[in-house]
């Protein structure tokens, strides 16, 4: 025993030194990039080239859906692509509840049937004859596994491959959480300056409202306010192509169209009556007395539960009606519409919304003021 020691001890030592290579090279490499698809494509290569070009998966715990993900599998040197899988099922699953490396180096199919593993995505490469998988570990928090999938024998992997891969999972958990915490404060820094990005354009918009409810309400010419509402609206969403303000007659069931601009021109008909197949949209939201938003007035749904009029073969195809209200009255409507389906908002419904109450006492007032 004192005489083969000796020659041993440099041997160990020598492939320590090499394993601390390995996982050196490793840790430079993860740590190299914060970009988590970047990270987990060169550890898994690098893994696999020190592992002799074995099959590599790595795998990670997704807390917010209890939900384990796969986003990096080569075998054989093909990228696989592998669904989420329900925390609990499978051999990952194992790995990550009892915190420690399973090795599974014969008759793999029943033991791992009998731990529930489906290897149905492997069915074009066949079953794994050795499978290894150690969990990764950071800040005493289990993130996912590494595993190796030898397909070609069993027994392939070594009690020296299995501390080593453990050392290595170490190290690349660390720079994946990492990646995790850079990854969410970027979403943070996004997201908040999205919110900064909208109040500051609520801001605006508000802004513009109030400048166009002073505009309308120091007129009392009628096709004043009309016009100054008209520029103003465009002003507001660069998407209006269509303008267009009715003024409805609850005696008579009858409106018409104060204004109507479509694509610059000006097009005024007759008057239409609220309970006749002629009143379209209009008489819908005069009847309803709620704003009506269609996103895409050819779609089927919309054809078989709203009476659709169209002029001409080409046609706007968003449409959002507003009712004009002074008290409980409904006076008319204001719609604005777009040749692009989809084109409003919820942001741009409200602010419309919010600008319909100061057009439609600008435009009772504009009524009185004619009439005297």
């Amino acid at each position: 025993m004192t005489q083969t020691q000796p020659d041993e001890q440099p041997e160990e030592l020598s492939q320590r030194l090499k394993e601390l290579e390995i996982v050196n090279a490793i840790s430079v490499l993860a740590a190299s990039t914060l970009d988590m698809k970047s990270l987990l494509s060169l550890a898994g290569e690098k893994i696999s080239q020190v592992f002799g070009h074995r099959s590599v998966l790595i795998a990670l715990y997704d807390a917010s859906t209890n939900q384990i993900l796969t986003p990096y599998w080569n075998i054989r040197g093909e990228l696989v692509h592998a669904p989420p899988m329900p925390f609990g099922m499978g051999l990952t699953s194992r790995v990550l509840l009892q915190r420690a490396p399973l090795l599974i180096d014969e008759d793999l199919p029943e033991r791992a049937r009998a731990l529930g593993a489906d290897f149905s995505m492997t069915h074009a490469y066949g079953v794994p004859k050795s499978w290894i998988g150690v969990p990764m570990i950071a800040r005493a928090q289990v993130i996912g596994m590494i595993s190796m999938q030898d397909f070609e024998r069993e027994h392939a992997f070594s009690l020296n491959d299995i501390r080593l891969l453990e050392t290595i999972a170490a190290s690349v958990a660390t720079s994946i959480q990492n990646a995790q915490l850079y990854e969410t404060v970027q979403y943070e820094l996004a997201e908040r300056k999205r919110a900064e990005a909208q109040a500051r354009e609520h801001s605006e918009q508000m802004e513009a409202i109030n400048v166009i409810s002073r505009a309308i309400l120091n007129q009392l010419e009628l096709d004043s306010v009309l016009t100054t509402l008209r520029i103003q609206c465009q002003q507001i969403d660069s998407m209006i192509d269509v303008f267009s303000v009715a003024l409805y007659d609850p005696q008579s069931e009858t409106f018409r169209f104060l204004q109507f601009y479509d694509r610059g021109v000006s097009r005024l008909d007759k008057i239409r009556h609220v309970n006749k197949k002629e009143g379209g949209l209009t008489a819908h939201v005069i009847k309803t007395g709620k704003t009506l938003y269609l996103p895409d007035v050819d779609s089927i749904e919309t054809r078989r539960q709203f009476s659709i009029i169209h002029t001409d073969r080409e046609h706007a195809h968003s449409y959002l009606g507003i009712p004009l209200r002074v008290g409980e009255a409904i006076i008319g409507v204001l719609a604005v519409q777009s040749y692009q389906p989809d084109s409003f908002s919820g942001r741009h419904i409200q602010l419309l919304e919010t600008l319909a109450v100061q057009a439609a006492i600008a435009l009772h007032n504009a009524s009185l003021f004619e009439k005297t």
